[in-house]
């Protein structure tokens, strides 16, 4: 009986310490995971995260397109915001986001490593460097990633991306990203590679880069008033990963009133507004509907090549600007500059 009672004891004890030394493993194996997971999410001095557009919605005007940004990685984002040891700025850019557009296509970055794009000699295992593109098309959106490191590597297996330039260029009628690339080693001096959005192909590299093409004109926006609400959704975008804006202001303006899909879709954190501007016309509606109704942006100069008479007019309102203003020259102007876009040398 008692021989029973010890060996009762006996496996209770063993079972016990089964049991204690079990939990001290996970404990250990928790401790180690979280170890990991502090130094892999710490380490990231670079990280945007991957979104793709799931909504969006273009102006009655055809100025603009409002769109909401879903994100692939919630739960990454997460630990990004958790361990991130840098404020999220241009100079530290943790989940900052960059990217490019132009009245045919939107392209967003997706990044995800240790450091800057143009000092890294070599992609680690997990990490990423690609881009989220849409090409804008009878107001729908077509959309496709590219992953860069694969399409430079294709392009030239020396080269590595460095980074991309924040404006798309048209040339002959063609749209380009420029994609700056070098060789391993090389963090100083990069190689332009033209990147043509319409046949998704690496075409030529050069050491040049664009002229942005801007609107022929000499005007001023009375734009004190809300160029500052307007930072988070300006482009190139910058703004830190799914952080809540003020947007109550956005209740007020005349978008508000004109579309109200676009602006309801403002509200929502991860939305960005793109302007379409292909006319000096197309760039005040899209601002006018950024106020309220009853303020007047036109104030300017309207230059003789896109006159009515030929002659220069200053204006002080919407009134004065459409009794000169010829929009058929203005977007015959710019069809012409787009084609013959001057990519100047790149100086270091």
């Amino acid at each position: 009986m008692i021989r029973k009672l010890l060996l009762s004891l006996l496996s209770l004890a063993v079972l016990g310490l089964a049991i204690f030394a079990w939990q001290c493993h996970l404990k250990q194996d928790q401790l180690q995971k979280a170890k990991e997971e502090r130094e892999t999410y710490e380490s990231l001095n670079y990280y945007t995260g991957t979104f793709t557009i799931d909504d969006y919605s273009f102006l009655e005007n055809g100025t603009g397109v409002a769109v909401h940004w879903k994100s692939e990685n919630p739960e990454e984002d997460a630990l990004v915001r958790k361990y991130a040891t840098l404020p999220a700025t241009s100079e530290n850019p943790t989940h900052v986001t960059r990217g490019a557009h132009n009245p045919n296509y939107i392209v967003r970055e997706n990044i995800k490593l240790p450091s800057m794009p143009n000092i890294i000699d070599k992609k680690n295992e997990g990490n990423y460097y690609t881009l989220s593109i849409y090409h804008i098309k009878n107001q729908q959106l077509e959309g496709y990633k590219e992953d860069l490191y694969k399409l430079v590597s294709d392009y030239n297996s020396r080269y590595l991306p460095r980074g991309i330039e924040e404006t798309l260029t048209v040339i002959d009628g063609n749209n380009y990203l420029s994609i700056y690339a070098s060789e391993s080693g090389e963090h100083d001096k990069f190689q332009t590679l033209w990147y043509n959005l319409d046949t998704r192909k690496i075409e030529w590299e050069d050491n040049k880069t664009a002229q942005y093409q801007s609107p022929t004109f000499n005007f001023k926006l009375n734009t004190q008033q809300f160029d500052e609400k307007l930072g988070n959704f300006k482009f190139p975008i910058t703004y830190p990963l799914g952080e809540a804006v003020d947007t109550s202001w956005i209740r007020n303006i005349l978008m508000a009133q004109t579309d109200p899909k676009a602006a309801a879709l403002l509200e929502k954190t991860n939305s960005q507004l793109y302007i379409l501007d292909k006319s000096v016309k197309d760039y005040l509606e899209f601002y006018s509907l950024l106020v309220p109704s009853n303020t007047d942006l036109y104030e300017g100069v309207i230059p003789a090549s896109i006159s009515k008479d030929g002659l220069e007019h200053p204006f002080n309102s919407k009134e004065e600007f459409n009794q000169f203003y010829d929009e058929s020259k203005d977007k015959e102007l710019m069809k012409q500059k787009q084609n013959k876009s001057i990519l100047q040398e790149r100086v270091y």
